[in-house]
This record gives structure tokens, C-alpha cells and sequence, in this order.
């Protein structure tokens, strides 16, 4: 029976708990050093998003250029881009689709595979108001300046787009394994599972939270909210044992481990990862790999897909 199946259930209510174990990952530093970064980016720019997907990640600079992939990154947005997302289409072929949110609702998007070239960058339109995006594993939603989110199986935010009505009224969305999470008014949280392509409306489940929510992330196999005194809870797959025991700024919820920011901006993470990176932090995601943007300028990633 495919994994997901048995664990849908866990993801979207939040009430189930099965036996902890301890979270193994692979430690294989990727860095960047801040004067390689540097020489990308124009005088007075500089990087200010990272986006992580099951196989790969994008930056955005703070005059919105988009670069994707690490050893040879490519430019996907020269200027303009106003947010990204990264996600995942094949397990085997290890590609990831990274996308970057332009003006006049439009988005630039790249193929990019483990065993190939990168695709060549292709236009998608998106609703209009869309203020953010998110892109899963084989799925994809926008939120739009209304609180609809509007979502697509596959290809990142390929058409046909359908509204998940459930989640409407959501002030941040995150797609993570065919799954979109919302926070919703109040500090609520719900869940959609966008598997089921037949299914043009989702039905959007309440996550049963101890506390209001401030920001929530949807990983691999677990999700988490963070709440406003920095604690967290996390649910699905061994969501006990994928809680982070620090209070933090920021969360995500990644392949295996969960992650926060700190208000000592270091990144603390749940299993072997630990506090994967010596230096202060500005910003991270995590999905596939755990990658930060320090405050010296670099971008240093680690790994969080052992196995894979």
C-alpha cells in the first residue's frame, strides 16, 4: 500500500501518533561562499528568500533575481520576482520545478533533473491577485490577495487550477507531499490533500492545534505550526518525535527532520541534523536539504534525504 495512503489521515487531523524513532540524515555540506554569491547579484542586491524542494533549491535577491541549482545555478529571473517556491515531480529521475511569482500574475518556471540539462524556462499564468506561491511534491497552490488558494496536481502550477473553497480565507499557505497546508483566521490551521485529481474541491480538514498558530509547514511526511511563543507542534509521520524541542522564530517542516529559526538566528534542527550551520542565520527553507542564507551573504545547505 503506498505510504501516503496510510499516512493521510495523520497529516490532516493531527490526532494520530505512531512509535518515535530517531531521524536519520546524511550531513553532505553544499556551500557557497559569499564572494561567489556576490558576483551574481548587482551593486547594493542581495539574496534575501532561499526555497527548498525534495531535489533542489532558488534564491531571490531583493531586486528579484531568481538563480536555481547550486554547482552551476541557473538564472531563471534576471529582475522583478516578488516570491519562489520549489518542488518535487519524480522520485527517480530527481527533478524539481522551481518557479518564481512576476508581476502581472505570471510565473517563470525551470525543469531541473538530477540526470539532464535544465529545461528551458516556461511561463505559466496564475489567478489574478496571486501574493504567494507554494510548490509541493507533484502538487502546487497560490494564494491570492483575496484568501482563495487556488491549486494544481503535477507540473508546479501547470493549468487546469482548481479553488480548494475549504481553505479560503488563508493568510500563508505550504505544500508539502501532495498535501497544502493554511493558516486561516484566528491562528487556525487546515489541510487539503491534493492527490485525488478527480476531485476538483478538495475537502479541507481542521488540524487539532494546543494553541493558535503563527505560521505553518507542510514537509515530506510530516507538518508543523509554529505558535507566537515560539514552541511548535508537529503531526503525521512520527510528528512526535518531528517536533523541535526549541522555541523559534521560523519553522519548516522538511523530508525528515523539522527545523526552526532562533531568536539567537541559529537553525536547530530535530534528529542527526542538529544545528547544522556555525554561523548567524538570516533566513532558511527545507524540504529535500536544509539551506540557509547567513548573514555574512553565503548560502550553505545540508542534507536531509538520506536514502534517496
Amino acid at each position: 500500500m503506498n505510504r501516503w495512503i496510510v499516512l493521510l489521515p495523520l497529516l490532516l487531523v493531527g490526532c494520530g501518533r505512531t512509535e518515535a524513532r530517531s531521524i536519520d540524515a546524511e550531513l553532505v555540506p553544499v556551500v557557497v561562499e559569499p564572494d561567489q554569491i556576490s558576483r551574481r547579484v548587482g551593486w547594493g542586491d542581495r539574496w534575501v528568500q532561499v526555497a527548498v524542494g525534495p531535489f533542489g533549491h532558488c534564491v531571490r535577491s531583493l531586486y528579484g533575481r531568481v538563480e536555481c541549482g547550486s554547482e552551476e545555478p541557473v538564472v531563471l529571473v534576471e529582475r522583478g520576482a516578488r516570491d519562489i517556491s520549489v518542488g518535487g515531480l519524480g522520485v527517480w529521475s530527481q527533478t524539481s520545478w522551481g518557479c518564481a511569482l512576476l508581476e502581472g500574475d505570471e510565473l517563470a518556471c525551470i525543469s531541473t533533473e538530477f540526470f539532464a540539462p535544465p529545461s528551458e524556462p516556461a511561463r505559466l499564468p496564475v489567478p489574478a491577485g496571486t501574493q504567494r506561491i507554494s510548490i509541493g511534491y507533484q502538487t502546487g497552490c497560490a494564494l491570492t490577495d483575496r484568501g482563495e488558494v487556488w491549486c494544481s496536481q503535477g507540473y508546479g502550477l501547470s493549468e487546469p487550477l482548481f479553488e480548494v473553497t475549504g481553505l479560503r480565507g488563508a493568510t500563508q499557505i505550504d505544500c508539502g507531499y501532495g498535501l497544502c497546508c493554511a493558516l486561516m483566521p484566528g491562528g487556525a490551521v487546515s489541510c487539503a490533500s491534493l492527490f485525488d485529481i478527480g476531485n476538483a474541491d478538495p475537502k479541507a480538514l481542521a488540524v487539532q492545534l494546543r494553541a493558535p498558530a503563527v505560521s505553518v509547514s507542510a514537509g515530506m511526511w510530516h507538518a508543523c505550526a509554529l505558535f507566537a511563543d515560539g514552541k511548535s507542534q508537529c503531526w503525521g509521520d512520527d510528528g512526535e518525535a518531528a517536533t523541535p524541542n526549541v522555541s523559534g522564530t521560523a519553522i519548516a517542516a522538511g523530508m525528515q527532520a523539522s527545523c526552526v529559526l532562533t531568536a539567537q538566528s541559529a537553525v536547530k534542527c530535530t534528529g542527526d541534523l542538529g544545528e547544522p550551520f556555525d554561523e548567524p542565520v538570516s533566513t532558511f527553507d527545507a524540504f529535500g536539504d536544509v539551506c540557509a542564507l547567513t548573514q555574512s551573504g553565503a548560502l550553505r545547505c545540508v542534507r536531509d534525504h538520506a536514502g534517496w
